[in-house]
């Protein structure tokens, strides 16, 4: 779904880039992804939204 409607780059299914803005490793900025207000546990490769889920896409700092 996300690779027929955005520019990606992934690292072994974790999402690295959308539409050109990177992670930044040395910042502890990293993409989640949340599905119906909850985090993913898993890669975008391994994720599976339901139909009806909202999902949505976040870079910011890693706790």
């Amino acid at each position: 779904m996300l690779q027929d409607n955005f520019k990606i780059a992934d690292d072994k299914g974790m999402i690295t880039s959308i539409n050109g803005v990177s992670q930044d490793e040395k910042a502890g900025r990293y993409w989640f992804i949340e599905i119906n207000g909850k985090f993913a546990t898993k890669g975008a490769k391994e994720t599976k939204p339901k139909n009806g889920d909202k999902v949505s896409f976040d870079l910011h700092e890693a706790n």
